[in-house]
């Protein structure tokens, strides 16, 4: 989702032709990203939120304590830093592209072959050589492995420290 709304921020306003009025505003061109990308954090965890909910209406359990394993608290924050990852790589898109159709087109089709690549939708294990290498490097992959191993086999900071200077580049 990081990487579809990412994809839409700056295309959308060149389409509507208010992005010259919102540079020509007292604001600076570093205000409009900040802007966006908060409305773009806002939007995937308001998405996060209603999962959490949807999964606890059906009888999930989650085992959340920062008091118990101090990785935990660390969690909300590799999190974060994740979605930064694919809302910057949709902001590229977003440069690039010229229409939002075809921003939201190139950003599904860079969009779900990273979610086979991150290990969503099948463990990495499955991947072919090469594609396990590139998904072991990537910060998005590492994110979400660092999170699964605090989260589902309850490791501490080992697991979450390496990650965190690798996703803050």
């Amino acid at each position: 989702a990081g990487i579809a709304i990412g994809a839409s921020m700056v295309v959308e306003e060149k389409e509507r032709k208010t992005l010259r009025r919102l540079l020509a505003a007292p604001i600076g061109p570093w205000d409009l990203l900040l802007g966006k990308t908060l409305s773009g954090l806002l939007w995937l965890g308001i998405s996060a939120l209603v999962c959490v909910f949807y999964g606890l209406a059906w009888g999930a359990r989650i085992a959340w304590n920062p008091l118990a394993n101090p990785a935990h608290a660390l969690v909300p924050v590799v999190l974060a830093l994740g979605a930064l990852t694919s809302l910057g790589m949709g902001l590229i898109i977003s440069m690039l592209a010229k229409t939002a159709k075809g921003a939201s087109g190139l950003a599904m089709a860079i969009g779900w072959p990273l979610m086979f690549l991150t290990g969503i939708w099948m463990p990495k294990w499955m991947l072919p050589g090469p594609l396990r290498a590139l998904a072991d490097w990537f910060p998005l992959t590492m994110a979400i492995d660092a999170t699964r191993e605090v989260m589902v086999f309850n490791r501490g900071l080992e697991a979450i420290a390496p990650v965190l200077p690798w996703l803050a580049l």
